[in-house]
């Protein structure tokens, strides 16, 4: 793959990489652990990877890393359950190397969801608790429908499901969510 096409697929995929990792894992440091390993990964698999398959190949991948990364936590500690202590902005480094051998640190800041008011935040952190109890595939179909707007298509294309199972799972997430939210008269998702 090209340095060229490598910084501009990174440009336009890194914020949902990196917010499919955070929703799923609740640990920036570690979303953006996942995110850098994803693009490692997209770099090194090169021109096996055509350029319109890109977004969901990078979506399927940050899941299935952001997935062990939560396997090895709860082998490791058992009882902790992460919440993110910081949505704000992130700074992932990826060692690239050149066409002359050198490597050289390509760094992707900015992630993440920006500066939010004081309320939104404590809003934004009771969404992201009560996304942490969802189940895996609910969890990864709601960040990928709401968060990052992906059509059903490429949800079902990125966690290898059919159409109507990713659209089943998607309206029975936002149910099992709004039901966490009984006092709130509006929709969650």
């Amino acid at each position: 793959m090209n340095r060229e096409l490598f910084e501009n697929l990174l440009d336009e995929h890194k914020d949902a990489v990196f917010g499919l990792a955070v929703y799923l894992l609740g640990r920036q440091e570690d979303a953006e652990d996942v995110t850098q390993e994803t693009f490692l990964r997209l770099f090194r698999a090169g021109e096996e990877i055509e350029e319109s398959m890109a977004r969901w190949w990078l979506l399927r991948v940050a899941r299935n890393l952001s997935l062990d990364q939560l396997r090895r936590r709860k082998v490791r500690d058992r009882s902790h359950a992460g919440i993110p202590e910081e949505l704000g902005r992130g700074r992932v480094g990826i060692e690239i190397e050149d066409g002359d051998r050198r490597e050289r640190q390509l760094e992707v800041s900015d992630l993440g969801t920006g500066a939010l008011h004081m309320e939104q935040q404590v809003e934004l952190q009771r969404l992201v608790r009560a996304m942490e109890t969802l189940n895996e595939p609910y969890r990864s179909v709601i960040v990928m429908r709401e968060l990052n707007d992906l059509p059903y298509n490429e949800i079902a294309s990125a966690l290898d499901m059919t159409l109507s199972a990713v659209k089943v799972t998607l309206h029975r997430a936002r149910k099992k969510l709004r039901e966490m939210f009984p006092e709130s008269g509006e929709a969650v998702a």
